[in-house]
């Protein structure tokens, strides 16, 4: 092999490891994405996790309060009516000073 040809060859091997290690590259990229959107999948995941977890919190708190307005509506069913014919309330006025 004279030298041209051997300058030759050598030009071709330094292209060909130039195309391989653009090839690998780009799928070392492509992994590198793949991971990446794999990532922001799960995040989606997780978020959508969290969020419906505070929805159902706020349900559940939504629905103490309703219980709890129920309860605090029968107790005052409950409670005897001051302007019943039965019941007296005397009320007795006092006046009160405040010094500053």
């Amino acid at each position: 092999m004279n030298e041209q040809e051997l300058a030759t060859h050598k030009e071709t091997l330094a292209l060909a490891a130039a195309d391989f290690a653009s090839a690998q590259a780009r799928q070392a990229r492509a992994e590198a994405d793949k991971a990446t959107t794999a990532l922001r999948m799960r995040q989606i995941d997780i978020d959508e996790a969290k969020e419906r977890r505070v929805e159902r919190a706020f349900e559940a708190l939504s629905m103490e309060a309703a219980l709890r307005s129920a309860e605090l509506a029968s107790a005052f069913a409950e409670w005897p009516t001051w302007n019943d014919s039965t019941s007296t309330v005397t009320s007795t006025d006092t006046t009160s000073t405040t010094q500053r």
